[in-house]
């Protein structure tokens, strides 16, 4: 049984001629790969295949504030537009929970405050969000509830002030000398 089936799909980025009449079919319970030498169009499939090219496209850029880079590649966007990038892919899917990985490892001080702003927008906005990060800063000002792991335990749960305060936070983030 096919799960996915697109037929002669083209796709033009000005003079480029990113898709040319292309058939795909994915079969339910398979597992299907798609490779090709870098500008083949796999993103570009992909892109579509995830809504990032639907009548939405434009409306999800817009929401994690990159759409004034909607015909851009996404190679060429900063570290912190690529990482909203990836969070718009993750909102065209219409998830009930958003589980974030680390969505500000490496970002500056700026990008991290817009993503703070995003995360926010998204929680108004009624979606529950899975947030895994280092940052304390950004979690405890963020988050309802933190859960803490230490050696693949739980050693404490709450809220952000909660936790910060955790005698056992503190010596697994400072040591046990501390």
């Amino acid at each position: 049984m096919s799960l996915l089936e697109i037929t002669e799909v083209c796709k033009r980025f000005g003079g480029l001629q990113a898709l040319a009449d292309v058939n795909l079919r994915i079969e339910a319970g398979h597992i299907h790969g798609l490779i090709g030498p870098n500008g083949a169009g796999k993103t570009t499939l992909f892109n579509l295949i995830t809504g990032l090219y639907s009548a939405d496209r434009m409306a999800l850029l817009d929401y994690v504030g990159i759409a004034h880079y909607a015909e851009h590649r996404a190679n060429s966007l900063s570290y912190g537009d690529q990482r909203r990038l990836e969070i718009a892919r993750a909102l065209a899917t219409e998830p009930r929970l958003l589980a974030l990985d680390e969505p500000a490892a490496g970002m500056n001080a700026s990008e991290k405050n817009t993503l703070r702003t995003l995360i926010e927008r998204i929680r108004s906005d009624g979606r529950t969000i899975l947030l895994i990060e280092h940052d304390v800063k950004l979690v405890a000002g963020l988050c309802n509830i933190i859960t803490v792991l230490d050696s693949g335990r739980v050693i404490a749960e709450g809220a952000p002030d909660e936790v910060q305060r955790h005698p056992k936070v503190i010596e697994a983030y400072l040591g046990a000398s501390a």
